[in-house]
């Protein structure tokens, strides 16, 4: 089938890995969270959260206005909190949704799902908790952010473009002896896409599986918004972030090669060859 064709529930077999879908936000402070933390602990066992944990965690508070990620934080400076973190766990030990005073977020790791949206409501009805004006008079959006990492292992890096298209995978050669082997591949972009912006990760890693040389094969797509309107429109119109995850497979089918993509669709792949493709639950994701 040609890729341009392929559309997501055509895909019966997946590598992706975990799934994050998390706000970020001001003005509260652990007395406030402590004081909406029961409505939302009544709300989230409605919905198959079976326990609650409290934990402590360090928090890496970088000072610059786009709150992306920590990798190049020397350039801007941080300071380090710790902070009290609630972590409710759902009945499927692979989900869980964590509550501070600064961010919430729902962590899904290894698990088949029908549709990652459908967690976003139980994720909307915390956040309706936590921004109501009345208890947390302060509040203000920092950003909203979904993101997908996928990983796979490839027993022989010869055949990484077989699967991986090489505007986003490549293997560093030079002309004469064949003594260069590589060992770290990444290539990072930052991206505007309509009213989103995109953070976009390719890593190759050299190492050992099964007791061979393989390359572990990360994709990591994180789609994020930064504007206080645009987060409230999205609280509004969950219609906002379906757009986003159409964007984030579309960059994935980018990144995938059409003869792999239609082997994820029949399951003719070489399981000898690439290592932690599995098979779909009741649909992708």
């Amino acid at each position: 089938m040609d890729k341009n064709c392929i559309d997501r529930k055509a895909l019966r077999y997946n590598f992706l890995k975990k799934i994050i879908i998390r706000f970020d936000y001001d003005g509260m402070d652990d007395t406030e969270l402590d004081q909406v933390i029961s409505g939302i602990s009544l709300e989230l066992k409605k919905h198959n959260y079976a326990s609650r944990t409290v934990e402590t965690e360090k928090e890496v508070q970088f000072e610059f206005n786009d709150p992306e990620s920590g990798d190049y934080a020397e350039l801007y400076g941080k300071k380090i909190r710790e902070q009290k973190v609630f972590v409710f766990h759902n009945e499927n030990p692979q989900i869980k949704l964590s509550i501070s005073s600064s961010s919430a977020c729902i962590a899904i790791e290894e698990t088949k799902y029908v549709d990652c949206l459908e967690y976003c409501d139980v994720l909307w009805k915390v956040m309706s908790i936590i921004s109501e004006p009345e208890k947390v008079p302060f509040f203000i959006f920092k950003r909203f952010g979904l993101r997908k990492i996928n990983q796979c292992f490839l027993m022989d890096i010869n055949y990484l473009n077989k699967y991986f298209e090489p505007s986003h995978y490549h293997v560093f050669t030079l002309p004469g002896p064949d003594n260069i082997k590589e060992k770290v591949m990444q290539i990072r972009d930052s991206l505007e896409i309509a009213d989103y912006n995109v953070n976009l990760i390719r890593t190759l890693v050299r190492g050992e599986l099964r007791g061979e040389e393989a390359y572990q094969v990360n994709y990591d797509a994180d789609m994020y918004l930064i504007d206080q309107e645009s987060i409230a429109e999205l609280m509004r119109n969950k219609d906002k972030i379906a757009q986003m995850n159409e964007w984030l497979f579309a960059l994935y089918k980018d990144a995938v090669t059409e003869t792999f993509l239609n082997q994820l669709i029949d399951g003719n792949f070489d399981e000898n060859m690439i290592i932690g493709v599995e098979a779909n639950g009741e649909g992708t994701v």
